[in-house]
Order: C-alpha cells, then sequence, then structure tokens
C-alpha cells in the first residue's frame, strides 16, 4: 500500500471528529490524536493512577477529554480485523482506568463513562462478504457484555466498518460517526442539549 494510503482511513476519521466538535467552544471538550492520525503522542491507557511499564496497558489511536475525563477512546483498524485483534484491543481498553501523559504533566486523568469506538477498514474485502456481519455479531455480543458490568469504566461500545471513502464527513459512514460522536458530547453536557444543532438536518 502506498504511503498516502497507508493510513488513509485513520486521516478519515480524524475529520470526522474534528467535523463533530467544530463550533462546540463552549464546552470543555479536548481531542487528542496519535501520530497515525496526524498527532504528535502515542496515547498510553494505564490500568492504575501510576504510570509505569507494568500498569501500561495499550495506546489508542484517539480519545476525547470532557470536563477533565477521558469519555471517548478511538481505535482504528486498517488491516488486522480479525475477531482475536477485535477483542484483545477491546479488553486491554476495558482494563484501562486512566490516561496519563507527560504533556499533562502526568496527572492521571480517569476514564469514566467512557464508550471505545473501534472502527475498521473494508478496503480489501471483497463485495458480499460475511465479514459485516461478523462485525455486526462482535458489537452486539462486546455491548451485552458491557451491561450492568461495574468492572470497566466503559458504557458501550461502538464497531464501525467501511472505506476511507466511505468515512469521508459529507459520506454515509461519516455522518453516522459524525451523529454518535456529536451526542454523546452532548449526552456528557446535559446543560448543552438545548443548543445542539441537528446536523440530520444538514447530511
Amino acid at each position: 500500500m502506498s504511503g498516502s494510503r497507508l493510513f488513509a482511513l485513520h486521516e478519515a476519521v480524524q475529520k470526522c471528529v474534528s467535523e463533530a466538535v467544530n463550533g462546540l467552544d463552549q464546552i470543555d471538550c479536548e481531542v487528542v490524536w496519535a501520530p497515525e492520525c496526524r498527532g504528535d503522542w502515542r496515547l498510553p491507557l494505564f490500568c492504575s493512577d501510576i504510570k509505569s511499564w507494568v500498569n501500561l496497558n495499550c495506546h489508542v489511536d484517539g480519545l476525547v477529554i470532557l470536563d477533565g475525563k477521558v469519555r471517548l477512546l478511538f481505535e482504528i483498524d486498517e488491516s488486522d480485523i480479525r475477531p482475536t485483534a477485535l477483542f484483545g484491543k477491546f479488553l486491554a481498553a476495558c482494563d484501562s482506568q486512566y490516561f496519563i501523559h507527560w504533556t499533562k504533566l502526568d496527572r492521571p486523568i480517569p476514564i469514566t463513562n467512557a464508550v471505545l469506538f473501534q472502527v475498521v477498514s473494508t478496503m480489501k474485502l471483497p463485495d458480499g462478504t460475511w465479514k459485516k456481519d461478523q462485525f455486526k455479531r462482535i458489537e452486539s455480543d462486546i455491548k451485552e457484555m458491557l451491561k450492568g458490568s461495574e468492572c470497566t469504566p466503559l458504557d458501550d461500545y461502538r464497531l464501525l466498518c467501511g472505506t476511507p471513502e466511505e468515512f469521508g464527513v459529507q459520506e454515509s459512514m461519516g455522518r453516522v460517526l459524525i451523529h454518535a460522536v456529536r451526542d454523546l458530547i452532548f449526552a456528557g453536557c446535559p446543560a448543552m442539549c438545548s443548543s445542539a444543532p441537528d446536523l440530520r438536518a444538514t447530511s
């Protein structure tokens, strides 16, 4: 794959999330990205508020900090879309409690009532593939696991699939992602719900 296509889905997702938070300056909301999404630093998640190699669980591709808490996590997979990989990344995030980074003065930022978005590429899959049905089944299984669970800071999980083109900000999956992210941000800021613009009117 050429260099320009290597992280095409990462860049498409980054643009969608940027579109979702565009104009929300009145909300205490910060979006942070890893280098694959044109960010500056890797984003480590830890199982404890003590930063150490022992407590490091994983690195994610992006996250949203809302009112001092991590509320959205993004993991984007362009190649390894096997169930073992998808479940493995979910479990690593599921066991994580804090985002700790030197750019935040190593202050532990709690992951609270968060939603994990896993976005996977279908670019290499043939037409009519059964993989999309498998993705739906995996999403349903993970949602069921999270129901009523008090052992994880994750409240919900979304598994979205498509090509980089389908995740364009004006395209089908891009609009799905933009709506979902903006709805979740406003759900985390109830006082702002009344002023939330209706994106569906412009899609």
